[in-house]
């Protein structure tokens, strides 16, 4: 029997060399806002439960539903990256392409 492959995303990253990856589960309480933020590495977002409500600085609001994958590059400001609903829990599965074992893996930015 064959292995079913359904493409959920393919994207463009700056090449630079990749020395680690690190995969982390976060759940998200109804109505969790992230706040003002950037990664130091591109960041994969694979949402498994539930919807986010995501804006990256000089773009559109955009709703990712489950089975969607979100791309936050490298230092870019993310205005936002919201529970979309405010009476259920989500839950996002983040792929975080790079750094090093002490690395941040996110940094809060003060509005």
């Amino acid at each position: 029997m064959d292995i079913s492959r359904v493409p959920l995303a393919s994207l463009e990253l700056d090449p630079a060399p990749l020395a680690r990856v690190k995969v982390v589960r976060l759940e998200f309480e109804p109505g969790q806002a992230t706040g003002l933020h950037l990664h130091p590495m591109p960041v994969l977002g694979y949402v498994a439960e539930g919807a986010f409500l995501v804006q990256p600085e000089g773009e559109e609001t955009r709703r990712y539903r489950a089975g969607e994958v979100v791309l936050e590059p490298a230092g870019k400001r993310m205005l936002r990256f919201d529970n979309a609903s405010t009476d259920q829990p989500a839950v996002l599965i983040a792929t975080y392409l790079g750094g090093g074992e002490k690395d941040r893996l996110i940094e809060f930015l003060p509005h």
